[in-house]
């Protein structure tokens, strides 16, 4: 790992670490990442700066995230704290903020939206995968599967029409019994 990156990474907690470091580069753009309270971990920044060598990131926790966003390029994560929006807007630095989330609340703000910020999320991100799960929800609630689920760890059988007890099930008797019908 490269100094710069080691030296950002180990001193999230000071607010003034970002202004008064001395190995970061004025010149190179940078991006704010906080996803959590604490700061992001070692694998997903290497992967961001695999993916956008020319950019320095800047991995905070949700505690130095307003501070942070000050001095920002761009911005990648989920602001929960208090930010002063209208300040970020006035340095004129601050060019793309790129929600971690579906929802924008905490950003769209009227000085936000009126700047030349472009604004995205992640919405529509995993529709696909939220659709199928929904529709498998669906089909498991029409057909009973929890009941049957919960009597087959009960291992009692029911009535697929009735979903009531038969009889307690035997799964030695039952596999004997198949072996011999199946085979004739």
């Amino acid at each position: 790992m490269p100094l710069r990156e080691h030296y950002l990474l180990n001193h999230p907690q000071n607010p003034t670490f970002l202004r008064s470091c001395p190995l970061r580069k004025t010149n190179m753009s940078n991006l704010v990442v906080c996803f959590k309270e604490q700061p992001a971990e070692q694998h997903l920044i290497d992967r961001i700066h695999r993916a956008w060598p020319d950019v320095e990131i800047i991995n905070v926790g949700q505690k130095n995230v307003a501070s942070a966003l000050m001095e920002a390029d761009y911005f990648c994560g989920h602001a929960k704290v208090p930010v002063d929006w209208e300040a970020v807007v006035n340095q004129k630095r601050l060019r793309w903020i790129q929600s971690s989330a579906a929802g924008m609340d905490w950003c769209l703000v009227p000085p936000v939206v009126q700047s030349s910020i472009r604004l995205t999320s992640a919405s529509g991100a995993l529709a696909d995968q939220v659709a199928e799960h929904t529709l498998a929800l669906i089909l498991a609630w029409m057909r009973s599967l929890p009941t049957f689920i919960r009597e087959h760890q009960d291992s009692q059988r029911i009535h697929p029409s009735s979903h009531q007890r038969a009889h307690r099930f035997d799964r030695g008797a039952y596999r004997f019994w198949w072996s011999r019908t199946a085979a004739g």
